[in-house]
C-alpha cells in the first residue's frame, strides 16, 4: 500500500508560516468577510482556532526530547540488571513486594533509591511523610510523599496500603538512610 506523502512534499512557504503569509492569510479573511458579511466570522472563527492548536500540535511534535525527562524504571529485574544487587530492600506494598511499586531498592553504597520507578539519590531526599488518602466518601490507600530538591521529580507519590502503622514504618525505614 502507498503512503500518502503530499502533506510532506508541500513547499515550505506552507510548512513555515512567515510574516508574508500571515498578512496574506488577515487580508484573504478580510475579504471573504466583506464580501459574504458578517456570519461568515461565525464559521470562520472556529476554523481558525482549530487551525491554531493544530500548528501548535506540529509545532510540538517536531521539538526534542526534554532533557530533564526522568528515566522510569518498570521492573525490579531491569533494576537490578541496570545497578547491580540492593544493599537493602524496603518493601512498601505486600501485594506488589515483587514489582517496582511495591519495593524501595536501596543502594547505600552509589548512594540512591529507586522509588516507584524513578532513581532518587538520597542526597536530594528533603523529607518522607506518610498521608492517609482517604475522604470522607472514599476509602483509599495511604500513600508515602517523598519531597526532593531537584524539579524534574519534586514529589514521588506511592501507595502503601491501608494500614497506617506499616506507612509509618516505611517512612522510618527510608529515613534511617535519608539521616544516617
Amino acid at each position: 500500500m502507498k503512503e500518502n506523502t503530499w502533506i510532506t512534499k508541500m513547499p515550505d512557504y506552507m510548512n513555515k508560516p512567515t510574516k508574508r503569509t500571515l498578512i496574506l492569510s488577515i487580508i484573504a479573511i478580510l475579504l471573504v468577510f466583506v464580501w459574504a458579511g458578517p456570519m461568515t466570522l461565525l464559521l470562520i472563527v472556529p476554523v481558525l482556532v482549530l487551525a491554531f492548536f493544530y500548528m501548535r500540535y506540529r509545532q510540538y511534535r517536531n521539538e526534542p526530547a526534554d532533557s530533564g525527562r526522568i528515566d522510569m524504571l518498570t521492573t525490579l529485574e531491569e533494576v537490578t540488571a541496570k545497578y547491580g544487587e540492593p544493599d537493602d530492600v524496603i518493601v512498601t506494598n505486600a501485594v506488589l513486594a515483587n514489582e517496582v511499586g511495591g519495593a524501595i531498592p536501596v543502594y547505600k553504597q552509589q548512594g540512591f533509591i529507586i522509588a516507584a520507578g524513578v532513581k532518587i539519590p538520597i542526597s536530594d531526599i528533603e523529607s518522607v511523610a506518610a498521608k492517609n488518602m482517604a475522604t470522607p466518601y472514599t476509602v483509599a490507600e495511604y500513600q508515602v510523599i517523598i519531597t526532593c530538591r531537584n524539579e524534574n521529580y519534586r514529589y514521588i507519590r506511592f501507595n502503601v496500603g491501608y494500614d497506617e502503622e506499616w506507612a509509618s514504618q516505611v517512612v522510618a525505614q527510608i529515613e534511617k538512610y535519608r539521616v544516617g
